[in-house]
């Protein structure tokens, strides 16, 4: 049979959906409260109580998500993020987009496994926060700082895989720079 999940709204109303069919709908309502999430840290510090309810809000969401995705696996374009190469997040604002700042600093895959607790996901929030807020904050650096367990990524330097040494350049030169890369 279809087994159904109760996920409890920011509004305290009750939304439904079935394992396996809303795969995409549930990765969006995740990132949906992430969104909200930043909204309520702009305007009130961490500790206050509308911050704490949209950090257990994302978590709930994030949980039940994960119960019908299993493993989210998704992949970081310069404007959206994808499952199953549909679009889960987009914004239209530049510089309030999430995609874009994680794209920036060279994430190209998102991986969240079962298993993550509240303040693993609440950890996860703060960094996606940071990215986001801080421009200089580097996201991919902050995700190996928080040493979370069951969230990965897979970052690439454009500019180093893009990089074609010149032609003047002697080979035990390249090899020194290949070296200092390694």
């Amino acid at each position: 049979g279809t087994q159904r999940f109760r996920l409890a709204g920011g509004d305290g109303g009750t939304q439904r959906f079935r394992l396996g069919q809303d795969r995409l709908w549930s990765t969006r309502e995740v990132f949906k409260s992430c969104a909200k999430s930043f909204r309520t840290l702009r305007l009130y510090p961490p500790s206050h109580s509308f911050c704490r309810k949209a950090s257990d809000d994302f978590n709930e969401l994030l949980q039940a998500c994960l119960r019908v995705v299993g493993t989210l696996h998704l992949t970081v374009s310069e404007r959206n993020l994808l499952l199953d190469g549909e679009s889960v997040y987009e914004e239209s604002d530049l510089k309030e987009n999430l995609a874009r700042r994680l794209f920036v600093d060279g994430l190209r895959e998102l991986t969240v496994e079962g298993g993550v607790s509240a303040l693993e996901s609440e950890a996860f929030l703060s960094v996606l926060f940071e990215g986001i807020s801080t421009p200089e904050a580097d996201v991919g650096g902050l995700l190996e700082d928080a040493m979370l367990d069951h969230i990965s990524f897979e970052a690439t330097s454009a500019l180093a895989d893009a990089w074609e040494p010149p032609e003047y350049l002697s080979s035990e030169s390249f090899q020194a720079i290949e070296s200092m890369n390694e």
